[in-house]
């Protein structure tokens, strides 16, 4: 497996899939560029958890 996959100035869909396969941390493809996605703890997960269900919750029957 590899780390990061490094920067190509353009590769096909086809290529980037394989590359993603071997790879450790994920990658987003756009127009032919690969792209490092931030990942993200636990404890971030939980966090925007909670700040969603609270939006809803004071949202609840109002317009917006």
């Amino acid at each position: 497996m590899i780390g990061r996959i490094p920067h190509y100035s353009h590769i096909s869909e086809e290529e980037y899939y394989v590359l993603e396969d071997r790879a450790k941390i994920r990658h987003e493809y756009l127009d032919g560029e690969i792209f490092d996605i931030a990942s993200s703890s636990l404890e971030h997960a939980h966090l925007a958890a909670n700040a969603t269900a609270t939006l809803g919750i004071r949202l609840r029957g109002h317009r917006c």
